[in-house]
């Protein structure tokens, strides 16, 4: 897997369990369409995207994350390195 791909796996693992800490009310997923490859954690789904693909390595980057239902709040996020075994060195 290259740096770029293990980057991107990182996120996507680290988005899950920050969903798990999400406030949400009870709006169906149909009222809030996200891509096939969104993330879901119970009643929440989370689809993000790079503001300039593609990640470089050792370049700092934007995510931009969208959940569903709209009034879902992202109460936490972090990131996981596993080749370092640690997580981010900065906070959002």
């Amino acid at each position: 897997m290259t740096a770029p791909n293990r980057q991107r796996a990182a996120v996507r693992i680290a988005l899950v369990p920050a969903l798990a800490t999400a406030v949400m009310a009870g709006t169906a997923f149909a009222s809030c369409p996200l891509p096939s490859t969104a993330l879901h954690q119970g009643a929440v789904q989370a689809a993000w995207a790079p503001d300039t693909p593609p990640i470089t390595v050792g370049r700092h980057f934007t995510i931009q994350v969208r959940l569903c239902p709209a009034d879902a709040v992202l109460a936490r996020v972090d990131a996981t390195m596993p080749a370092h075994r640690h997580g981010m060195n900065y906070r959002p």
